[in-house]
């Protein structure tokens, strides 16, 4: 399995890039590598259809359940478009350890 097969059947529902089909969030920060600079000289396309090395089960992103996963990554992706991705996922963390995505009203 790809990184990206693993993103698409834990995410199946979040928006892709337009221009090469490529999820707008780096596989590093969804937990599925350990190391950032192993992309480094690859584009995203190539580095999310590497071998995926982890175990097949959801990640707990952001400190959140899965059950709410989809809308935790979807809301990240969004904000990556405005902030970089430190600033996204530090807006994510705060907002799923403050009680928000918890009960699934929120949006």
């Amino acid at each position: 399995m790809t990184l990206l097969e693993k993103f698409k059947k834990d995410h199946p529902n979040a928006p892709m890039r337009e221009k090469d089909g490529a999820p707008k969030v780096c596989p590093f920060h969804l937990g599925y590598t350990d190391e950032h600079d192993h992309c480094r000289g690859m584009t995203c396309v190539e580095c999310w259809n590497r071998e995926y090395e982890g175990e097949d089960s959801p990640v707990e992103t952001f400190e959140a359940s899965m059950d709410v996963g989809d809308k935790i990554i979807a809301t990240y992706i969004k904000l990556c478009e405005y902030f970089d991705k430190g600033a996204a996922y530090t807006i994510i963390r705060d907002l799923t350890s403050g009680g928000c995505f918890k009960d699934g009203n929120n949006t």
